[in-house]
């Protein structure tokens, strides 16, 4: 057949980073409030948005893909822990990214942009991986939040599930309704439009019935959550180089078990190197409890403890990691997510797994063992 590329189907499917999304799609909800947050942008305080949601689940891909595509109406300057730990830092990374003294540094900025950029004309200061922030940062935090640079400026967070806390911990006690945006799967529509663009990117041989029989099966594949898609799309694109870019071709049996594959080491990865893998089932017990019942930090510790003590290891002197301790982890693990619950006061916070089928394979992961 000609068209295929076949050497570009190569390269991604030994494509090792995940946080580029060659095949983007989705998010509309997710970019509609960052645009709302550059039009909301002043001269006084820093407009806030914090993506979160559990590992995989696309927050850096959407990062990339905001500095694509509003790149030419806003300055994006990427921040680290250390720039927020006093106003000195803060004003001199930001000053450096706008310009040198000579050119008025933040002073001048407002005044550039509003010709250059008549539309939006302001500094988008981001950190990843923020749930890494500490209560180190809080004078930065304070002036973002409160009298601002004295340019329009949004501050935009990404992190796990609980990047929201860590910036309470840190002196945010004020964010607006609409700053946070807790990210979660993907429609199978959008998945099945990301292998559409992949398969036309490539040039892969079939009709157009073909392709959607292609595009639906990899969606289902990726169980709607994008790291998953982007092993399922690594894993179509291994067997079009087997076909020479023949659909008709494709071993879909093979897509699929590759598909598990990947999304098993993955799960494997998020528990390696720490109490969670070593203990299965008290990890198993609790991801499945933590769901019905705590509403609070507390509450996790108390289950923990419980189910270490049911499984004889609370006294256990070669066990490193107290309750305490062993509730941290799954959370900063991505095991499990913090869900905020609305419906009262009281209500407090639920958790739930972070990733859709990651509570099956931990069960079955068990079951395993056990048999």
């Amino acid at each position: 057949m000609t068209g295929f590329d076949k050497q570009a189907a190569l390269d991604f499917s030994t494509m090792e980073d995940r946080d580029l999304a060659p095949f983007f799609a989705g998010r509309d909800d997710e970019i509609r409030r960052f645009d709302e947050a550059l039009r909301n942008a002043k001269r006084g305080a820093s407009v806030f948005r914090v993506y979160q949601g559990a590992p995989g689940c696309g927050k850096t891909s959407l990062l990339n893909r905001l500095m694509d595509i509003r790149s030419d109406v806003a300055l994006f300057i990427d921040l680290g822990p250390d720039d927020f730990v006093s106003d000195a830092a803060l004003v001199g990374r930001v000053g450096r990214e706008i310009g040198p003294p000579g050119d008025n540094g933040i002073v001048g900025f407002a005044t550039r942009t509003a010709a250059r950029k008549p539309q939006y004309g302001a500094v988008v200061l981001y950190m990843d991986e923020a749930q890494v922030i500490a209560p180190s940062a809080e004078d930065g935090l304070r002036r973002l939040n409160t009298t601002g640079l004295g340019i329009p400026s949004v501050c935009l967070f990404v992190g796990l599930s609980h990047t929201q806390d860590r910036l309470r911990e840190a002196g945010i006690s004020r964010l607006s309704q609409d700053a946070v945006v807790n990210m979660g799967a993907m429609d199978k529509c959008e998945c099945a439009g990301s292998v559409k663009m992949l398969l036309d990117e490539f040039g892969a041989g079939g009709d157009d019935e073909a392709k959607e029989a292609a595009s639906a099966a990899v969606a289902e594949y990726s169980h709607g959550w994008p790291q998953h898609l982007f092993s399922a799309q690594k894993a179509l694109s291994g067997e079009l180089v087997r076909t020479n870019g023949s659909l008709s071709g494709v071993d879909w049996k093979r897509v699929r078990e590759e598909s598990d594959h990947r999304r098993y080491e993955y799960y494997a990865g998020r528990l390696s190197g720490a109490v969670l893998g070593s203990e299965p089932s008290v990890t198993a017990a609790i991801v499945a409890k933590a769901q019905e019942g705590p509403t609070t930090h507390s509450g996790l510790i108390k289950l923990c403890r419980r189910e270490l003590e049911r499984a004889g290891l609370l006294e256990d002197p070669d066990l490193a990691v107290a309750p305490t301790e062993f509730a941290r982890m799954p959370i900063e693990r991505g095991v499990l997510s913090i869900v905020p619950d609305s419906s009262s006061f009281a209500a407090g916070n639920r958790y739930a797994v972070a990733i859709p089928s990651l509570a099956e394979w931990i069960s079955k992961s068990v079951s395993l063992k056990v048999e």
